[in-house]
């Protein structure tokens, strides 16, 4: 009876020690992994509206946990307060991954074709005319929780991937896009130099709005999954690929586009409608360096 009645999509794992889950008829549950209970349901959270595909639980806080839904909307939950979602953010398309910051416990990243970042320090401070029917606040507020966009792609975004020092996502459209988490004066974004011969090994203290991002183009076709240590990333795709890249060779990337906050959008249009050319405009590479490993 307290099965999920639909695919299961995601789990994590709550810093309390319950299994989370989120399945395709649009329920998260929490399970119990104490060896008395196990497999019990402790609780459930309802409210989306189509199939939840992805779900993160907080390193900072125990009990809070954050969803993503083809409705098109992030969602945080407290585990200790049953009933409706805390926070409630709304996206131009679905939600494909989501993530709490690793190293600022104040943000979340989230994505449709582009990685948002959101501020839970405003909750809720959106504008009317920046929400929703239903009131949850959208994209594109200059006072809102919704701080910044960046790694643009043409579809939507498969995966991404963080850690304290760089953001990696991979597209339907066959790219793979980088960028350092790392503050201005520390390091220069990678993959332009490699994180080995970096001086300073420290996280960011402010969120991500001036970085610049390097964009790989790893296939023709989806690119459904990625992964990174300190001195490469590896990207698989649907055609049976994975593809092994050096942080080191620069040759491996070309200049991607900006990051865009509310106040970067204007800019980027003037750009392009003075003949400035489109950011993260494909083209044709070849890939050196590491050898690519078939599967």
């Amino acid at each position: 009876e307290a099965a999920h009645h639909g695919r299961i999509s995601a789990l994590a794992v709550l810093g309390s020690g319950e299994l989370l889950s989120a399945a395709s008829e649009g329920a998260l549950k929490a399970w119990s992994l104490e060896e008395d209970r196990f497999g019990d349901m402790v609780r459930s959270f309802s409210g989306h509206g189509a199939a939840v595909v992805s779900v993160a639980a907080s390193p900072f806080h125990e009990s809070l946990l954050v969803s993503g839904s083809h409705d098109r909307t992030v969602r945080l939950w407290d585990s200790r307060k049953p009933g409706d979602a805390v926070a409630r953010w709304r996206q131009q398309d679905w939600v494909t991954c989501v993530h709490f910051h690793p190293s600022l416990d104040s943000y979340v990243l989230s994505s449709d074709k582009a990685v948002h970042l959101w501020d839970l320090r405003c909750l809720g401070a959106a504008p009317a005319t920046a929400a929703a029917d239903d009131g949850t606040p959208a994209l594109g507020s200059s006072a809102g929780p919704h701080l910044a966009s960046f790694h643009r792609h043409r579809k939507l975004i498969s995966r991404f991937r963080v850690d304290p020092l760089r953001l990696a996502s991979c597209s339907l459209d066959g790219s793979v896009k980088v960028s350092s988490l790392e503050a201005p004066g520390l390091r220069v974004a990678s993959p332009q130099a490699s994180p080995v011969n970096s001086p300073v090994m420290g996280p960011a203290t402010a969120p991500l709005h001036d970085q610049r991002e390097a964009t790989l183009r790893a296939s023709t076709d989806y690119v459904l999954c990625i992964d990174f240590d300190a001195t490469r990333l590896l990207a698989g795709g649907v055609d049976g690929r994975v593809d092994v890249y050096d942080f080191s060779c620069s040759d491996h990337f070309y200049r991607g586009s900006p990051v865009l906050g509310p106040e970067g959008q204007l800019a980027a249009a003037l750009a392009v409608a003075r003949g400035g050319g489109r950011c993260g405009e494909a083209i044709d590479m070849e890939m050196l360096g590491m050898e690519e490993i078939e599967v």
